[in-house]
């Protein structure tokens, strides 16, 4: 459970630590910063079904943490969608 856990927690630290860190560059260079956030997400997604299916979490908890990650994934796509409209 720790290491589940531990991988859940890094990979949404790396979806607001790359956004912070490509915020401050080009626009090209701040899409491809938000290509690896949205990535997060996505690996986000896989431990919260691992924790569910191994009985962690609830399945409210899945759910919801499922309807967040999706919701943040729609963001971030959005936001390179603009950028790219910027070219």
């Amino acid at each position: 459970m720790f290491r589940l856990t531990s991988q859940f927690s890094r990979a949404a630290d790396s979806i607001a630590a790359n956004i912070s860190e490509g915020s401050a560059s080009t626009d090209a260079n701040f899409n491809r910063y938000l290509k690896m956030a949205w990535d997060s997400s996505h690996e986000c997604v896989t431990w919260n079904t691992k924790a569910y299916l191994r009985a962690y979490i609830s399945k409210e908890e899945f759910e919801s943490n499922r309807a967040m990650l999706t919701e943040i994934g729609k963001m971030i796509s959005a936001l390179r969608r603009k950028l790219n409209l910027k070219k």
